[in-house]
């Protein structure tokens, strides 16, 4: 079928700022919706790495064709259709998709943002060589595409009076959904953990818990930890010293 990358931008349209995207990089995601359809994923992980990778040449080599390219995409076609507007395919798209747009630029206006969240628009185009309106674009961009979350301040622990860091493994009584989802709705509540994780090993949770000091840790343990629904055992560990810790990510 001819225009075979032409029709899966079609079929994408609907995703944000799709003509800004080169038509090279629809091939490889056509060449990645064949292999996800295909049940090809050790060369579902490796097209993406093919510069260029076009449609017809990614699915001849995932159907093993021996010159019958053309036959093999229009084939394929309904299957890369499908993959684009899948539910389960969209989110690692837009994913992949959203990554490969940053450009240098686009980085370092992060890095600075992300060190400096009050950092004048005057003065980051300054910082990144762009005229203010140009900066000013790009944050805007950023922002709606979800790579700036929010802007906050970030407060001294000591300051407030809760230097004390403990590390909690929480285990549960059951691995069911619903002692799980118990679990994670009552620890929202509790304004002394910071952050909770699901983990992979002997605990179910990793809590991180604030405290001003050893005794408040032992009234959030007792009155508010041990009553958490499903809790089973708890291990927690104190922090003896923060030797750093960054909410910057590298970009």
């Amino acid at each position: 079928m001819a225009g075979g990358p032409n029709t899966i931008r079609t079929c994408g349209l609907y995703l944000r700022r799709v003509a800004l995207y080169p038509a090279e990089l629809w091939d490889r995601i056509s060449a990645i919706a064949i292999a996800h359809f295909a049940g090809e994923r050790n060369r579902f992980r490796g097209l993406f790495r093919w510069a260029p990778a076009s449609l017809a040449g990614g699915a001849a080599v995932l159907l093993g064709d021996n010159g019958r390219s053309g036959e093999n995409v229009e084939k394929c076609l309904p299957f890369a259709a499908r993959a684009l507007i899948s539910s389960t395919l969209l989110p690692r798209v837009r994913e992949t998709l959203q990554t490969m747009s940053l450009d240098p630029t686009d980085r370092r206006i992060l890095t600075v943002l992300q060190n400096q969240g009050r950092i004048s628009n005057a003065e980051l185009s300054e910082r990144v060589n762009l005229s203010a309106s140009a900066c000013h674009r790009r944050v805007q961009r950023l922002e709606e595409d979800g790579y700036i979350r929010d802007y906050v301040a970030l407060l001294d622990s000591r300051k407030l009076g809760r230097p004390t860091t403990v590390f909690v493994e929480i285990t549960l009584s059951g691995q069911a959904d619903e002692v799980l989802e118990a679990f994670e709705r009552e620890v929202k509540k509790i304004p002394d953990v910071l952050e909770c994780h699901l983990m992979a090993g002997s605990a179910d949770y990793l809590l991180k818990v604030v405290a001003e000091d050893t005794e408040d840790f032992a009234r959030i343990h007792r009155a508010k930890l041990a009553r958490l629904p499903g809790v089973q055992g708890m291990q927690s560990s104190f922090a003896l010293r923060t030797v750093f810790k960054t909410t910057a990510l590298p970009v």
